[in-house]
């Protein structure tokens, strides 16, 4: 994604995810107690960009869609989880809130992905995507 990012930009192009550093894909010892490249991860403009590579409209899909593709279902369900969930500003005030259907959107991936890993299902294999 840097890489694709990167090509954009020396073509005269914007990029998809603006903030996105290399360190962030390439973590040291630093970066990874830092929070920001955990939170870029799961931004509205990182799943775009993963989806658009992994789901092309006018080409063929690369040859890791499929590793994309579970990368995009993994990021999308932390972003449900946290951003819009745990760590959303959103008052609760029913239990039908938007707030506690992402945190039960975002959970339910992580159990399926779970029960996968027992059962000893590979993702990419069998094409299993969990969300």
């Amino acid at each position: 994604m840097y890489e694709r990012d990167q090509n954009r930009l020396a073509e005269g192009r914007a990029t998809m995810v603006p903030r996105l550093r290399k360190a962030f894909i390439e973590r040291d010892a630093w970066t990874k107690l830092n929070v920001f490249p955990a939170k870029i991860m799961q931004q509205d403009a990182v799943l775009t960009e993963l989806f658009n590579y992994g789901n092309p409209e006018y080409r063929e899909p690369p040859q890791d869609a499929d590793e994309v593709d579970l990368t995009y279902a993994y990021l999308k369900a932390c972003n449900k989880l946290y951003e819009q969930g745990l760590l959303s500003d959103e008052t609760v005030s029913t239990l039908d809130s938007a707030v506690l259907a992402n945190i039960k959107e975002g959970y339910t991936y992580f159990r399926c992905w779970c029960d996968a890993l027992s059962a000893g299902i590979s993702l990419i294999s069998t094409k299993a995507h969990v969300y």
